[in-house]
């Protein structure tokens, strides 16, 4: 009983883990796009306001949020 307690609370851990690493990763790829289309003022404001240091992370070269937005839409093309 109190190895699949703890078990369960390892799971959950790792699983609000993941969606905190999500919601960074979305943060950081909407901080690009704002700078990539020229929307400094605004970048500079969405770091300051995430206190997460958007700058200091990098996406990979074949990441653009303009993508995963296409990938995305196709997606939901074909499912219905």
């Amino acid at each position: 009983m109190l190895m699949r307690a703890k078990a369960g609370g390892e799971s959950r851990m790792q699983q609000e883990k993941a969606q905190a690493e999500r919601k960074k990763n979305l943060l950081v790829m909407l901080y690009r796009h704002l700078i990539s289309c020229g929307y400094l003022d605004a970048s500079v404001a969405m770091e300051r306001e995430c206190n997460v240091g958007l700058a200091q992370w990098e996406m990979a070269d074949n990441m653009d949020l303009y993508y995963v937005l296409q990938d995305f839409e196709e997606y939901y093309e074909l499912k219905f």
